[in-house]
């Protein structure tokens, strides 16, 4: 037998078909970015969207809509009470045709409803870890936007977004 044809290393790999994994954001990660779109975009349009109700709303249309007509579960997978829920749906529906009708909104809907489906029962309230995105977006900004603004946009009067910041920079120390 005949000793095996020696080819130069750099050859051999080059010929070889290497494939490397895609990477695949999850639905949360997706929504990150989407709510840091929509967050600059209303702080740039000057708009002064509830966003941080909105998401809130989103939140809990998404899991109400996961288990159908099972409170209990829902209120389980929210970290509430099945009474707050019921309490909170009419001031969601109230906002839902603004809501419904604002394209900055449209895709953070989407990944909230994906990631809501794709999600186990999560340890910490999916409501807060959401809220903790679009509070860590919105501080980005806080050069360019008066906290009035951002508070606003968070859905919460300024001493309760200044309660918030104290205890997200704690949390982070």
């Amino acid at each position: 037998p005949s000793p095996p044809e020696l080819r130069p290393f750099l050859d051999v790999v080059e010929k070889q078909e290497v494939k490397e994994e895609e990477y695949a954001p999850s639905a949360l990660e997706e929504l990150d970015v989407a709510l840091g779109e929509a967050t600059s975009s209303v702080l740039n349009s000057g708009e002064h969207l509830p966003l941080g109700a909105w998401l809130s709303d989103e939140v809990v249309l998404a899991v109400c809509e996961r288990y159908r007509d099972d409170g209990p579960a829902a209120a389980r997978f929210l970290h509430t009470k099945s009474r707050n829920i019921s309490r909170w749906m009419p001031r969601i529906e109230e906002r839902s045709g603004e809501r419904l009708a604002s394209p900055a909104w449209r895709e953070c809907r989407r990944l909230v409803g994906e990631w809501i489906r794709e999600i186990p029962v999560p340890g910490e309230p999916p409501l807060q870890i959401v809220e903790e995105f679009l509070f860590a977006h919105l501080e980005k900004h806080a050069g360019v936007s008066p906290i009035r603004q951002r508070a606003q946009l968070m859905g919460v009067s300024v001493p309760t977004y200044q309660k918030r910041l104290k205890q997200l920079q704690g949390e982070e120390a």
